[in-house]
């Protein structure tokens, strides 16, 4: 029995290895390598793609990348959920891929803090972007991993807004007011201005001039006076604070 119960424990052992190699996680620094991957991903994938590219406005040559292999996947019926954040909506290149992208059935979200840079495909593997980089990625197979990736996607997706390829005021202001109360929310935490601007989809001058406006709409005359009056306030849901800045 004991010999039995050896081999036993040897099986299992070796089948915990494998399957530990199995969902191991993969680091690809490389950006060619990395659009390898997804492209191939989204080739497979046969009923789901959930995507989310924070940062604001996308680089036009980084949409024309993705195109091709968008179209692909809408048009073989793999339903595409997408994530993007406020400001994306003031870019005319990033409107003009989204109403592109929605004609096929695609469907396109916006909210003001962003979700982590990640695409997830058929639930089964997930290519999320590496800390401080724009290059490289890591895939994740582990399911456990996957679960949690898909139902924080999905909260996030649930309070996001659709975005509206033709803007109007309301829209916009409405946007311009997430984006400031985001920038609140972090100037209150302690957040550099640099961090402020990532972490929202900003330019670090545009960022600035959204501080300035809000110190402006609350009477601050410095930053510790205006962390308290934040602190201290709750903003407008019907219009930003001061004049809009442009977006960019």
């Amino acid at each position: 029995m004991r010999g039995e119960l050896d081999a036993l424990t040897e099986a299992y052992e070796h089948s915990l290895h494998q399957r530990r190699s199995r969902y191991q996680t993969q680091t690809v620094p490389d950006l060619t390598q990395v659009r390898e991957l997804i492209s191939g991903f989204a080739a497979e994938a046969e009923e789901e793609v959930l995507t989310s590219q924070p940062g604001g406005a996308r680089p036009e040559e980084v949409l024309a990348e993705s195109l091709s292999r968008t179209d692909n996947l809408l048009r073989r019926g793999v339903r595409m959920h997408t994530l993007y954040q406020h400001t994306a909506r003031f870019s005319p290149p990033t409107v003009a891929y989204v109403e592109h992208v929605t004609a096929l059935g695609g469907e396109v979200r916006t909210t003001a803090d962003g979700f982590a840079r990640c695409l997830l495909f058929d639930r089964r593997v997930a290519v999320i972007g590496l800390p401080g980089s724009l290059d490289g990625a890591s895939v994740v197979r582990d399911p456990s991993f996957l679960t949690f990736m898909v139902d924080s996607f999905q909260r996030c997706w649930n309070g996001a807004t659709p975005l509206p390829t033709r803007n109007h005021r309301r829209d916009t202001l409405a946007a311009v007011t997430g984006v400031r109360k985001a920038i609140a929310a972090l100037l209150i935490s302690g957040q550099t201005d640099h961090k402020i601007a990532q972490r929202v989809g900003l330019s670090l001058r545009t960022c600035q001039r959204h501080i300035a406006d809000i110190m402006g709409s609350l009477g601050a005359q410095n930053r510790l006076q205006l962390g308290y009056l934040l602190a201290n306030a709750s903003l407008d849901e019907e219009r930003p604070i001061g004049e809009p800045a442009r977006m960019r």
